[in-house]
């Protein structure tokens, strides 16, 4: 959260804008999606915070839960407020609103290997004091078998958060025109193989 706010007070000291964008390093954005944003700003200008829809994915980026979680973060911040809250990203602000049709695209456990998800996971779920489900059962009965998993063990879902199954009901599996656009790009192209699913 400390390096968050720095980021804010470095924006307002160096920039003149209205508002400031949150977003983490493995959420992407479309055009399209930013455009609608932008547009939802500048007709309903001055509230605190303005939260956005959100695509999730696990494993691989053709890995989306479905349907989408109830997760709806805030992605942006107005600049005349003095800080960003006592929580991370924002998310006591008020008065906020949530951006009916803007979506953005959450790559929350879609790694390069196993160790650094199993190491997200672990680290979200530490700093949130979130109890978390037995990666002995966990990992074997869902994440080795997604886009499926063992509906015996785990009947309302895949979120590895204790009391928040549900969150995460399934999965979907969705093609390359879903996903943003920069996806495309020969320099991203490696990440598409993520999870060892459809490329």
């Amino acid at each position: 959260m400390v390096h968050c706010m720095y980021g804010f007070e470095h924006i307002k000291r160096n920039y003149h804008c209205d508002y400031i964008q949150i977003i983490d390093s493995d959420e992407l954005w479309d055009s399209e999606n930013y455009l609608k944003a932008i547009s939802f700003l500048e007709q309903n200008p001055g509230l605190s915070a303005y939260r956005a829809q959100m695509y999730t994915y696990l494993k691989s980026p053709f890995y989306r839960v479905d349907p989408p979680e109830p997760l709806k973060p805030v992605c942006f911040i107005n600049a005349k407020l003095p800080d960003m809250g006592n929580q991370p990203r924002g998310c006591a602000l008020n008065p906020f609103v949530i951006m009916p049709d803007v979506w953005c695209h959450h790559f929350v456990f879609v790694r390069s290997s196993f160790n650094k998800v199993l190491e997200k996971l672990i680290q979200s779920h530490v700093s949130e004091s979130q109890p978390y489900e037995s990666m002995d059962k966990w990992v074997p009965e869902c994440w080795n078998k997604l886009p499926d998993r063992n509906l015996d063990l785990f009947p309302g879902g895949i979120h590895p958060a204790i009391g928040y199954a549900s969150h995460w009901k399934a999965i979907k599996e969705v093609t390359l025109s879903d996903l943003p656009e920069i996806l495309s790009r020969h320099e991203f192209r490696h990440i598409l193989k993520f999870g060892g699913t459809l490329w």
